[in-house]
């Protein structure tokens, strides 16, 4: 598999994950607006909470690795810096 071809089968996944979670929420009667993020430049919980901004969320609920001790110490992360900074209250989900 190529660089290019991986990072299409993680896009088309990312995608379908959010379609699905978004299909959910739709069938409960909740709006919905998602955003899909793939690479590595930008800092994630920058993007996340200018889009939350953007669109004048209620809510954000995002996915979170559950890092912790010193992993979490060295790498940080990024749903912490969300929960800090969020105009709004945020939701963890763990993967």
């Amino acid at each position: 598999m190529t660089a290019s071809e991986l990072f299409e089968a993680i896009r088309e996944q990312g995608k379908k994950l959010l379609e699905r979670q978004a299909a959910l929420c739709r069938a409960r009667g909740v709006r919905t607006d998602t955003a899909l993020y793939i690479g590595l430049a930008g800092h994630p919980a920058r993007l996340v909470l200018a889009e939350a901004r953007k669109w004048r969320a209620d809510l954000i609920v995002m996915g979170t690795e559950g890092r912790r001790g010193l992993r979490r110490a060295v790498v940080g992360s990024d749903a912490e810096e969300v929960i800090r900074a969020a105009p709004v209250p945020v939701l963890l989900t763990r993967q």
